[in-house]
């Protein structure tokens, strides 16, 4: 939020919750979720929270 504005955003990226560390904001080991999955998804992640960082100032919470 900004000055009392929330921003909603939609994203496509699933996270399968069960096997999420979000601490390190990567899936725990597991062979539940593709590898090719638990790859690719902290750099998007990563990516989301550079825009948002960008955009936003350090006033908004």
């Amino acid at each position: 939020r900004e000055k009392s504005v929330d921003i909603k955003v939609i994203s496509p990226l699933e996270v399968q919750d069960r096997y999420w560390d979000s601490d390190t904001l990567s899936y725990r080991r597991t062979t539940a979720v593709p590898a090719a999955v638990q790859k690719r998804l902290p750099g998007q992640i990563a990516a989301i929270i550079e825009r948002a960082e960008k955009t936003f100032s350090d006033k908004a919470d």
